[in-house]
């Protein structure tokens, strides 16, 4: 969030959906699918990782293959996690007219999520073959309420994958909520966002994420 500031000071930008982006991009990194791809002697000896969060760990601390543990899936994305519970009616400190470019901004920054919300080949299936999934989130993981600093705090959820469905939404918590492409869709084909100004504002919270991430390197 602060080199996210500098950022915006620098340029004079002042756009509130960038900050609540930056304060909730890697709220996907509490579930345990994110938690299980660091390797077993990090996890259990937090001393040795205290001057970092494990979501910045060293490059050695990462399984090379989600084989290596049974709760870790292949082609998790954390952002899709985090825009999914943006986008949650219970999650009340992000302002409701803003959402929608909160979610495109943080499930965008590392540019594998966009207008679709899609499965991939070769991921980590379900136990239940009627569950949906995609990018590694399966429908009805739970999310632990996160302290996210700045006094927020991120309520306790469960993760619903019912707006990737094309149309209306008909499920809970997001029943007659338009659906994931259509929310993104209005976000590009709108004159105050547009694809151009969506692309620069992602490259913005993209560039403080890996400023961040360097200086726990």
């Amino acid at each position: 969030l602060c080199e996210l500031v500098e950022i915006m000071q620098c340029l004079g930008i002042d756009l509130p959906a960038l900050i609540h982006a930056a304060r909730w991009h890697d709220l996907g990194k509490a579930l345990l699918a994110f938690k299980a791809k660091i390797k077993s002697e990090y996890a259990q000896l937090p001393e040795a990782l205290a001057h970092l969060p494990h979501a910045k760990a060293p490059k050695d601390a990462w399984l090379k293959s989600t084989k290596d543990s049974p709760e870790a899936r292949k082609h998790f994305r954390h952002e899709l996690a985090s825009a999914l519970a943006i986008l949650q009616p219970v999650v009340t400190d992000i302002p409701e007219d803003l959402k929608n470019l909160v979610a495109w901004l943080v499930a965008t920054h590392h540019g594998k999520i966009r207008l679709s919300i899609r499965s991939l080949p070769e991921e980590t299936l379900p136990k239940d073959p009627t569950v949906r999934y995609a990018r590694g989130v399966h429908d009805g993981d739970p999310l632990d309420d996160v302290n996210l600093g700045g006094g927020i705090i991120s309520p306790k959820l469960i993760l619903s994958l019912e707006p990737m469905e094309l149309g209306l939404c008909i499920e809970p918590p997001f029943e007659n909520q338009p659906s994931w492409t259509e929310r993104m869709l209005a976000l590009r084909d709108a004159e105050d966002t547009g694809p151009l100004r969506l692309a620069y504002w992602e490259t913005l919270l993209r560039a403080a994420d890996e400023r961040a991430s360097s200086k726990h390197s």
